[in-house]
């Protein structure tokens, strides 16, 4: 049986990973020191290597003789783990072990030594996968497993590892493979297997990769034996550079035709349409960036050739002409997965790139005009040079009858004054609605408006300055809106505190800007929550759902008597406060 390429030649120690220098260079002297963490978190796209070096970190740290850091590969350990008889090191894949009974047995399993390594080893693949209780019961051990266990954890997508499990562990960023570095590998592999290849195939080849050596290992694998670039790009269907560049240029043109026979060859194929619009979207990327860069020549991994065809079709692009052919290109993309007529769709976008003038949008407008705007440039004629020799002068033919008096041009309108601009109305946020957000800044209160009770115009008065309201004083309640996620804070404080959480989820509360009031009608309950203790715990629960820079201000008033002509009923029924939920029992607490 054939053995594939990225399984043949798997890197055996850090020196031998491409492209993460700086990773590999980090393990190798902490394995060197002795300096070993107890937990890593390896992050990066697909095919970069982070499963590749958990192996080798695995090794290096149970080596028997480990040179500068790498294992040897030749003493019994590092033989019995490289041929699976070792069972010190165990690999799990958490999308299919993604449960609470699987990190269980982990816990209940890494209490033991190990039977022949030094340390026991756990690689859990795709960690992200794991549910919300698996994540809850992994975070003890992790934080304090024994000391001969290791964890190494995988993961493609960083953003769906909480937070608690970020912070316990070692992370390292494993970064894309250039193409550069990809076609220095194959050149490399090819060597070894006594084989050669064009080129084109290799630049082919390293830009279908990605940046993913093992995609660039599996693709290298199915064309090692072709010489020719159009078999590879049959074999892979993948449409020529050269047909992409002249269906851009019909584009440009807006020939239809060219653009209909090109889906129709692609229907007749069989092949995915799909791919040409996203091909075609990729090289119009391309052309954004040779259109608006100082150098492209810099930012993008082109040859020679792709250099010049892309230089010479993006004078026929204005930029508002690339973006409207990118957003048209994206939203194809995105709909020919779930369309019922793919053939259809794809021959309505080559239309909409070709004509811009069928589509009413702005954006369309702006790629039209500035599509004339370059035609008129390049139409404009050169002025006509001075006659070296004075032609003679012709008398002008006599006039039959007299010229016609000539009239006075009409005087120039007058320009129209501009309206004054009117004072924008501010808005607040709801500073739960987006987590990202943080506060910057010291919040001021803003100035409370005056309520007119006679709708007639008042009499003029002097203009005095403003008096800021005294703290003693009700606030307006002009500009406080209701505060829905207040429950989130006072169920983060319920988890250290629950009396405390119960009695903050049942306050109402509102917000104003980057200020939460909080109104305790209850003395008991405000001396509660006024504890040193209590705000601790409502601080900690901010910062935990990154809602850092808010000022939390607690009132010991009913909410009718500090919001004037309001009472409870009515604030209630218009959904003015959260009062959480009525049937909800809060459970008592015995002193």
């Amino acid at each position: 049986m054939h053995y594939a390429l990225y399984r043949k030649y798997r890197p055996l120690s850090f020196g031998d990973v491409v492209g993460q220098d700086a990773v590999t260079i980090t393990l190798r002297r902490q394995v060197a020191s002795g300096q070993i963490s107890h937990a890593y978190l390896f992050t990066g796209t697909r095919g970069t290597g982070k499963t590749t070096c958990a192996k080798i970190l695995a090794r290096a740290v149970n080596c028997l003789n480990p040179k500068d850091g790498d294992p040897c590969n030749e003493c019994a350990i590092c033989k019995g783990l490289l041929d699976g008889t070792l069972y010190d090191v165990e690999e799990i894949d958490a999308a299919s072990n993604n449960g609470v009974e699987n990190i269980r047995q982990i816990r209940e399993e890494v209490v033991y030594a190990p039977t022949a390594a030094k340390y026991k080893v756990y690689i859990i693949d795709e960690v992200h996968m794991l549910s919300a209780g698996a994540f809850n019961a992994l975070l003890k051990t992790l934080e304090e497993p024994p000391a001969h266990a290791l964890f190494i954890l995988a993961t493609t997508e960083i953003h769906k590892v909480p937070a608690t499990i970020l912070s316990r562990c070692q992370r390292f960023d494993f970064m894309r493979l250039s193409k550069k570095i990809l076609i220095e590998q194959f050149r490399s592999i090819l060597e070894k297997e006594g084989k050669t290849a064009h080129e084109e195939t290799l630049d082919l080849v390293a830009e279908l990769a990605d940046g993913s050596s093992r995609d660039g290992l599996s693709i290298l694998d199915k064309v090692i034996d072709l010489k020719d670039r159009e078999q590879v790009e049959q074999v892979l269907g993948v449409i020529p550079k050269r047909r992409i560049y002249d269906l851009l240029s019909a584009v440009s043109r807006g020939d239809t035709d060219t653009l209909y026979r090109a889906v129709e060859d692609m229907y007749n194929a069989s092949a995915d349409p799909g791919r040409l619009c996203s091909d075609m979207m990729d090289t119009m990327k391309d052309l954004m960036i040779f259109r608006s860069a100082k150098n492209p020549e810099t930012v993008l991994e082109k040859s020679e050739s792709d250099r010049n065809a892309l230089s010479e079709l993006a004078k026929s692009f204005p930029a508002e002409r690339i973006l409207y052919s990118l957003k048209i290109l994206q939203d194809t993309v995105a709909l020919l997965p779930r369309s019922p007529d793919k053939r259809a769709d794809t021959e309505v976008c080559m239309l909409r790139l070709a004509k811009p003038e069928l589509e009413p949008t702005p954006i369309a407008l702006a790629a039209r005009l500035a599509s004339l705007e370059e035609a008129v440039k390049r139409g404009i004629p050169a002025a006509p040079a001075a006659p070296a020799v004075s032609q003679p002068v012709q008398k002008p033919a006599p006039q039959t009858q007299p010229p016609a008096p000539q009239t006075p041009p009409p005087p120039a309108p007058k320009p129209i004054p501009e309206p004054p601009k009117k004072r924008p109305v501010p808005v607040f946020e709801d500073p739960f609605a987006d987590p990202s957000v943080a506060s910057s800044g010291a919040y001021r209160e803003p100035e409370a408006k005056p309520i007119r009770s006679n709708p007639k115009p008042a009499a003029p008065v002097p203009p005095t300055a403003p008096v800021p309201p005294s703290p003693s004083e009700p606030i307006s309640s002009d500009g406080w809106q209701p505060l829905d996620a207040w429950r989130d804070i006072a169920h983060t404080v319920s988890r250290e505190d629950r009396i405390l959480g119960f009695i903050l989820e049942a306050l109402p509360a509102v917000y104003q800007g980057h200020t939460i009031l909080v109104l305790a009608e209850d003395g008991e309950d405000y001396r509660e929550i006024r504890t040193p203790q209590c705000m601790d715990l409502i601080r900690a629960a901010l910062k935990e759902n990154r809602k850092e820079g808010y000022t939390v201000k607690i009132e010991n008033c009913p909410p009718d008597k500090y919001i004037p002509n309001a009472t409870i009923n009515q604030m209630q029924k218009d959904n003015l406060f959260d009062f959480g939920d009525e049937d909800e029992e809060i459970p008592e607490y015995d002193e």
